[in-house]
């Protein structure tokens, strides 16, 4: 029964592959941030279920808020790297990599 979902899936994952989502740097960035938000993400899980559990719109829509938190606070802290000149630092500790 699964098996026209994961046909569906792949040919979805097909197509969007074939996008131009290269040069949006949007996109540039949330790839390079991907990793650290895997990693911080389950930091926030638990906290966002109890403050956005309660209603229905936002437990459907959780997934994508705290992945857009988790990468709010990850350009934050990269923006202060950058500041304080650690951006090396910064990118070892969590994983980021360097858009250009």
């Amino acid at each position: 029964m699964a098996i026209p979902y994961e046909i569906l899936g792949a040919l979805a994952i097909f197509g969007v592959s074939t996008w131009s989502l290269g040069e949006n740097k949007f996109f540039q960035e949330l790839s390079g941030a991907s990793f650290a938000i895997y990693l911080i993400h389950i930091l926030f899980i638990g906290l966002f279920d109890q403050l956005l559990g309660k209603f229905v719109v936002t437990r459907i829509f959780a997934p994508i808020i705290i992945i857009m938190f988790v990468f709010g606070i990850i350009m934050l802290f990269k923006l202060l790297s950058k500041m304080l000149r650690l951006e090396k630092v910064f990118s070892l500790v969590t994983g980021v990599r360097n858009i250009k």
